[in-house]
């Protein structure tokens, strides 16, 4: 890429070179690299980045360093999105005499810019994409062999720039158990304020604010504090030891000194560390479903999280400290950017706060992702609201990805959505929904045909772009796994999948194929692919496939080893893993006898607020305190599960609540309960609440409605209940004298399929013997 580079800065009729990379990549020092042989004599300008000046300001002051030729080089380093959109606006017709300008941008970026503003930066800017060093390319030092032997085992593409920087000394000064909770506060609030874009200089005021906040948050349960330390000398303190160096580790913060004031900046490698955990969106397409991925319901909270801490990533996600401190200091245009880095952060109940106060107007595209976010955070009415707004999109993309989600919002709210009628042009419709499909593959394959959408899939898996094709090889595994349940072919979908080394793309690729291996009790097979997955340290698949080796662990009896990752993941903030974990680690704790762990864990998952795993984890309690004979505890945990509204386990409380109120002697209180569970429409509980009303009844000897709930039960087909059902129904019509019926249901006993290894079938047998001993 360097000949690329080289010929861009030589032309003097391209305005602007930017390099475009991965974060870390080496970006800045490439550029620097080549420009200091194609621009040496040409004089440089740069400006400390304050978001307060706008670019247009800097231009006309670079304008002014002129001095005739050869020119002058305005540099602009690690460009965001803000920045961004101001350059795709600037008139480079207009730009002063000799200026050209230099920029380097981080890749990620690019996935929130509007299509017309990444469009005119591509058209007119001379840009260059940074690419990983191939494994011949890699200089023999040691360093580099570390990077080789890394880049044979990753499934992404090991991305090494010019000089390798040793990070571990950091990283060591970061670790929460180690180090001093003041100077833990302060490296931290002053990484996050740049990481949610630094609105304003960092000064002293406002840092000590943050310091005070973040100080109370990361303060031990319990704790009172210490003190004996005045609050502005332990600040003080800890600001002194972060802007000194040590022997292992530069200053971690910096003075940012102007003519007025005194402000601060994080060392610029402690936001890449801060984000090891950030879960952040990947940008695969135009879709912003596809990018949403995988994501369910709202994070742990900070709190949560900070005791338990990963032993190897010491990134941390932005903590309400700082997102309820914005909330209060900003207004107008600085606050709506904040607003996008919360929505970046996918901290979408403070995206929706900042941009409602912020008196910008969103546009349709970032509606539609706020509606989606909010959707899987639970607060219904805001996401449909955003959804509704998103519509007036003059995009028919946006249109058509708002309608799916606002009827996908209507599907988990318990609406009944008609589908659309058969498509005129099937391979037309297909296309748009494998394009826009994402966590969405039941609603888009209802409506339009699970087959033609596989067909479709497939076709761009051959044919289409490399994102486009490399995500639409994993769905087509899933449709494989999961409609045609073809292992087979979704082990192929998904190792082309990794194949492609793409960031994201082949990590997920490698999740998928850990659960796939799992699921078919391959538990090392399983375990290689989960590792494979964890090593590439994608933040969207780091925390799952901790989650993954816990269960493959788990499945080997390795509780101990298995726990140790499923720790890491419920502390890792991401909204599925995270909950998935807690959970995990409960069931399984409860299954070996652990009960106070599994009381602890239940405990966690349930207050998660995760919208399937909470309510698992409210019946899983309910269960443990009934095991302990604690009716009253089960009782509250089971009418907390039917209140959370998920389906199958609301059904299964509900028969639990009948259970427990039966035995009691509350016969009436226990019928309502049953009865609830026989009409939830859920088969395998349905059945279960018939035979047990039936049960109640013959005790409360009304034998019509025994009769009636038995026959229920008898034919729903449940290969538990429906026998025991019909063993119960002859006993029932031969003590009423019956006894043509009494045999009529023991030969439908014997006849039922999978009933003639139980105890049943030899008891039916046994009573028809003693009707008809001579049959």
């Amino acid at each position: 890429m360097d000949d690329e580079l080289v010929a861009a800065l030589r032309d003097p009729d391209r305005k602007v070179v930017e390099v475009v990379a991965h974060r870390l990549a080496g970006g800045t020092r490439t550029l620097a690299h080549n420009a200091r042989s194609a621009l040496d004599d040409h004089t440089v300008v740069a400006f400390v980045d304050d978001p307060r000046v706008s670019l247009e300001s800097m231009v006309a002051a670079a304008g002014q360093h002129f001095s005739g030729a050869p020119g002058t080089v305005l540099w602009l380093e690690r460009l965001g999105g803000e920045r961004l959109t101001e350059l795709a606006s600037l008139d480079l017709n207009a730009l002063p005499d000799g200026l050209r300008i230099l920029a380097t941008s981080d890749l990620d970026a690019y996935g929130w810019l509007r299509r017309s503003e990444r469009d005119r930066l591509m058209q007119r800017n001379a840009q260059v994409f940074l690419g990983g060093l191939e494994q011949t390319e890699s200089p023999e030092h040691a360093p580099y062999s570390a990077v080789r032997k890394r880049a044979e085992f990753s499934v992404v593409e090991v991305y090494a720039g010019r000089e390798l920087v040793d990070w571990d000394g950091i990283r060591t000064a970061l670790d929460p158990h180690g180090a001093d909770p003041g100077f833990l506060a302060l490296v931290r609030a002053v990484t996050d304020w740049q990481r949610v874009g630094r609105p304003v200089p960092l000064t002293r005021d406002r840092l000590f604010g943050l310091y005070r906040r973040y100080r109370e948050a990361l303060r031990p349960h319990g704790s009172d504090g210490d003190e004996s330390v005045p609050e502005v000398e332990d600040f003080q303190r800890a600001l002194d030891r972060a802007r000194t160096p040590a022997q292992d580790h530069p200053a971690l913060i910096t003075p940012d000194d102007d003519a007025r004031e005194e402000h601060f900046a994080p060392h610029p490698l402690l936001t890449a560390i801060a984000d090891e955990t950030r879960w952040r969106l990947s940008f695969l397409g135009s879709s912003v479903t596809s990018r949403i991925a995988l994501l369910t319901n709202s994070p742990m909270r900070f709190d949560d999280a900070r005791e338990i801490t990963d032993p190897v990533v010491r990134g941390w996600p932005v903590p309400a400290p700082m997102w309820e401190y914005v909330d209060e200091a900003f207004t107008g245009r600085p606050r709506y950017g904040i607003a996008l880095k919360a929505i970046a952060a996918l901290e979408f109940p403070a995206a929706h706060r900042l941009i409602a106060g912020s008196g910008v107007e969103p546009d349709a595209g970032e509606r539609l992702v706020l509606g989606i976010g909010l959707t899987y955070a639970g607060d219904f009415d805001t996401a449909r609201m955003h959804l509704a707004r998103a519509m007036e999109a003059e995009d028919d993309d946006t249109i058509a990805e708002a309608d799916l989600h606002l009827k996908y919002l209507k599907r988990i709210k318990g609406g009944v959505i008609p589908m659309d009628e058969p498509p005129e042009d099937p391979m037309r419709s297909g296309r748009e929904a494998a394009r826009r499909i994402g966590g969405l593959s039941v609603v888009m394959s209802e409506s339009y045909g699970y087959l033609n959408v596989l067909a479709v899939l497939e076709d761009i898996a051959r044919s289409g772009d490399r994102h486009e094709a490399g995500n639409a090889m994993i769905r087509a595994g899933e449709f494989w796994e999961v409609y045609e349940e073809s292992v087979g072919h979704a082990r192929e979908w998904y190792l082309a999948a990794v194949r492609t080394r793409l960031d994201f793309i082949a990590p997920m690729a490698a999740l998928k194929l850990g659960d796939l291996e799992r699921r078919r009790g391959e538990a090392h097979e399983a375990e290689v692919w989960y590792r494979r997955a964890l090593d590439c340290g994608h933040p969207v698949v780091v925390a799952p496939a901790r989650l993954g080796i816990g269960g493959a662990r788990i499945s080997t009896g390795q509780h101990e080893h298995a726990f140790e990752q499923l720790r890491i993941a419920a502390a890792s903030n991401h909204p599925t893993a995270a909950p998935a974990a807690l959970l995990k680690m409960a069931e399984s704790a409860h299954g070996i006898g652990r009960r106070s762990m599994a009381r602890d864990y239940y405990e966690k998952a349930a207050a998660s607020g995760h919208t399937e795993f909470a309510a698992r984890a409210m019946y899983g309690r309910a269960v443990l305190a009934m095991d302990e004979e604690d009716d009253e505890a089960a009782r509250n945990w089971l009418v907390r599960c039917v209140e959370s509204g998920r389906r199958l386990h609301t059904a299964r409380a509900l028969v639990r609540l009948g259970r427990l109120d039966r035995k009691r002697g509350d016969a009436e209180a226990s019928r309502n309960w049953l009865t609830r569970a026989a009409d939830t429409g859920v088969a395998e509980v349905a059945a279960l609440a018939a035979f047990l009303l039936g049960d109640l009844e013959e005790e409360q000897e009304d034998t019509e409605k025994a009769r009636y709930w038995f026959s229920k039960a008898a034919k729903s087909g449940d290969t538990a209940d429906a026998p025991a059902a019909m063993y119960r129904l002859g006993l029932l019509e031969k003590s009423q004298g019956d006894l043509d019926s009494a045999r009529a249901w023991w030969r439908r006993l014997l006849e039922f399929e999978g009933a003639e290894d139980t105890e049943l079938y030899t008891k039916a047998r046994a009573e028809l013997a003693d009707m008809d001993p001579d049959s």
